[in-house]
């Protein structure tokens, strides 16, 4: 009958509202969970990138209590050095301004030379062995990159010339420069630097290599030479096979030949033109621009320093170098070190 009919449609009209109703506690449940998992998860990220920050914070300050101890700072630069350096690294500079102050630079950074003193290593670098300089840790490469960043940025900032960055991609660069001349067994000593093999890398890693400009005005590749490499030639006592038998070797040697090989690069380049104290101290690139700086080893214990300059031309894709994730410098002077750590 008619009243069976109107009980039963209301009763699934009070079932299909609560369904309705069911379904939307349901989905105000899952949007909970939801909002509860991405909270998790935005509280994690904070945790990590705070832990992150405890870390960095922890090695700067581990770096300068050691800096705190030891001077192994290099002489300070006059602007005379900075000037005559950029002349001789400069693009637009003659070859009668070059050669006016080529000597002029000789004569001074051989005075500074003679100032420079033996490097003093800590008691943590002497009790720290390397089983294999080129395989190191992440750690131990840093430690390496940011000590001769620490030698070099004070110099820098005395010729009004940008600091170094040590980041992650410059660091995998260097490491795939090294692993490079390992592939092609390439001795600095006797061929220079592996040009081809630097070129390739710089490309495998998002950099412009080195290049001519053809007469239609395109860029083309030439591979007499390379864009960010100063190489130190083979030291006998930094080869695999003698670290092997050593069953290791100090970090306090290892900086001691990185010391020496800096040293050389910046007050005894005559003979190379001065090209690696051009690199290092950052004259043939942009002043105001950041600078990425990496160092390797290779078997045959040669020594690579890359510079990469973020000038807006030679990184061709930041996907492939990462200027993202970068280290705290040490310092290198007591007295900077003791003064950061009271801050």
């Amino acid at each position: 009958d008619q009243q069976k009919v109107d009980d039963a449609t209301a009763a699934k009209t009070q079932a299909d509202a609560d369904l309705t109703t069911a379904d939307q506690t349901k989905k105000d449940a899952d949007k909970s969970v939801s909002d509860s998992n991405a909270a998790v998860q935005t509280a994690k990220t904070a945790a990590d990138q705070a832990q992150s920050a405890v870390n960095a914070t922890q090695q700067q300050i581990d770096a300068l209590k050691q800096a705190a101890g030891v001077d192994n700072s290099l002489p300070a630069l006059t602007k005379e050095f900075g000037q005559l350096l950029d002349i001789i690294g400069g693009i637009d500079a003659t070859d009668a301004e070059i050669d006016e102050a080529t000597p002029k630079l000789n004569s001074l950074a051989s005075q500074i030379l003679q100032t420079v003193k033996d490097y003093q290593p800590t008691s943590e670098d002497v009790a720290q062995i390397i089983p294999d300089i080129t395989n190191m840790t992440t750690e131990q490469q840093t430690e390496l990159s940011t000590f001769v960043a620490g030698l070099l940025n004070p110099l820098r900032a005395d010729i009004d010339h940008t600091q170094l960055t040590v980041s992650k991609g410059s660091q995998k660069l260097a490491n795939d420069v090294a692993t490079r001349y390992d592939a092609d067994d390439w001795n600095v000593a006797e061929s220079s630097h592996d040009n081809v093999g630097v070129n390739d890398v710089s490309v495998e890693n998002g950099l412009q290599p080195y290049f001519h400009q053809a007469s239609d005005g395109s860029l083309v590749r030439n591979d007499s030479s390379q864009m960010y490499e100063s190489a130190q030639a083979a030291d006998p006592d930094l080869t695999k096979d003698s670290i092997t038998s050593h069953a290791g070797i100090s970090m306090a040697d290892v900086k001691s030949s990185v010391y020496d090989a800096v040293k050389g690069m910046l007050f005894d380049d005559a003979d190379s033109g001065w090209g690696h104290a051009v690199a290092l101290l950052g004259s043939w690139y942009p002043k105001d621009k950041a600078n990425y700086f990496g160092i390797s080893f290779d078997t045959l214990g040669q020594q690579h320093l890359l510079v990469v300059p973020d000038n807006g031309f030679d990184i061709t894709d930041s996907s492939k170098f990462d200027t993202q994730d970068t280290y705290p410098i040490p310092e290198s002077k007591p007295s900077d070190a003791q003064a950061k750590l009271a801050t």
